[in-house]
C-alpha cells in the first residue's frame, strides 16, 4: 500500500534556506549572524537572491543595535554566505544602501559524517547532557557552553568529558572564592588617623558607625586618600568655634573638606593644642590689634595696660 505523501501546509508567501546554513554554519556564525541571514533570505528575490534592506530596517527586524548588525554582516561575509555592494543614487551618486546577495552554499563533508538525514543529526545532538548553570551574582561569571559531539568519540565518552569539564570549572571557581581575601576599605587609614587625633584631644575614642564609615568614604572620594588621612589628623587641631562646638565631628570634616584641604596645605600642621581655645582666640585677636586697643582705652580714660 502506497503511503500518503507529506503535504507542505505552509501558506504563501514563504521562503526557503539551505539546511547547511543552520546545521553546519549556525554553530560557527552565531545567533546574530544566523538571524540576519534568515532576514536577508526573506527579503531576497527568488531569481537573483539579492535584496537591499536598510540598516535601520535590519536593526528593527533583528532587535539588535547598529554595531551588532554590522558585525553580523561581516561574519556572513567572512564565511562566504553573502556579498555586499554599495547602491548609489544615479542622480546624486550618493550611497543609498547596501545590495546583499545570497551566495551559493557549499556543503561541507561534516554533514554527511554526522548523518545525512535530519533524524540522525537530531539524535546525535539530543544525547548531549543538559547543562544547568548555577546562579552566580558575579557579573563576570562564565557561562558553560555545550559542545557538539566529537566525531571521534562515542556519545557516552563525550557525556563523561562534558561532566568532568563542568566539575573542574566548579571546583576552580570555589577554590578562587575561598582564597580571595576581602579588600581592606580605603577609608580605614583615614579613620585611624582621625581616631588617634580625636583621642589625644578629647581623651576618648570617637563613635564609629555606618554613617561615619560612609562619610569617610565620601571624604576619600572628594580629596583623595593621602590628603584625607592628613586632613583628618590635622582637623582635630583646628580652633574654629563651630568645629569646637561640634566636637570636631566627621560630619563637619566632610562638609568643609575642600576648605580644610586648603587650610591644611597652607597652615602650620604641627601647631600644638592649647588648653583653652576660647581664651587663646581672644588673646591673639588682641595682640593683632594692639594699636586699636590702646586707642580705645585712651578714649575711655583707662591706663594703656590693665
Amino acid at each position: 500500500m502506497q503511503k500518503d505523501a507529506v503535504a507542505d501546509k505552509r501558506r504563501h508567501p514563504f521562503f526557503t534556506i539551505d539546511n547547511a546554513v543552520i546545521l553546519e554554519y549556525g554553530p560557527k556564525i552565531g545567533s546574530n549572524a544566523l538571524a540576519l541571514y534568515v532576514i536577508l533570505a526573506c527579503h531576497a528575490k527568488e531569481t537573483s537572491g539579492t535584496c537591499y534592506p536598510s540598516i535601520k530596517r535590519l536593526m528593527v527586524q533583528m532587535q539588535r543595535s547598529r554595531e551588532v548588525v554590522y558585525q553580523a554582516i561581516e561574519t556572513l561575509k567572512e564565511h562566504g554566505l553573502i556579498s555586499v555592494e554599495g547602491r548609489r543614487d544615479p542622480d546624486s551618486d550618493s550611497l543609498k544602501s547596501n545590495l546583499y546577495t545570497l551566495l551559493p552554499i557549499s556543503h561541507p563533508s561534516t554533514l554527511s559524517e554526522l548523518g545525512s538525514s535530519h533524524t540522525e543529526l537530531g539524535d546525535a545532538l539530543s544525547e548531549l547532557p543538559l547543562v544547568h548553570i548555577a546562579d552566580d551574582p558575579s557579573p563576570h561569571s562564565e557561562l558553560a557552553l555545550v559542545r557538539y559531539p566529537n566525531r571521534n568519540k562515542t556519545n557516552i565518552e563525550q557525556d563523561e568529558e562534558n561532566k568532568t569539564n563542568l566539575n573542574k570549572k566548579g571546583c576552580d571557581a570555589a577554590s578562587a572564592s575561598q582564597t580571595k581575601k576581602p579588600a581592606k576599605p580605603a577609608a580605614s587609614g583615614v579613620w585611624e588617623a582621625y581616631r588617634e587625633a580625636y583621642s589625644r584631644r578629647y581623651g576618648t575614642d570617637p563613635v564609629r558607625n555606618a554613617k561615619v564609615n560612609a562619610q569617610l568614604s565620601q571624604l576619600v572620594s572628594r580629596v583623595g586618600l593621602e590628603p584625607a588621612i592628613g586632613i583628618a589628623a590635622w582637623f582635630l587641631t583646628h580652633r574654629g568655634g563651630w568645629y569646637c562646638q561640634q566636637k570636631h565631628s566627621v560630619g563637619c570634616l566632610l562638609q568643609d573638606c575642600e576648605k580644610l584641604h586648603t587650610e591644611w596645605r597652607t597652615s602650620d600642621r604641627a601647631s600644638p593644642l592649647e588648653p583653652d581655645d576660647g581664651k587663646l582666640a581672644i588673646v591673639r585677636h588682641a595682640e593683632a590689634n594692639v594699636a586699636s586697643v590702646v586707642a580705645m582705652r585712651a578714649k575711655m580714660n583707662l591706663p594703656p595696660n590693665p
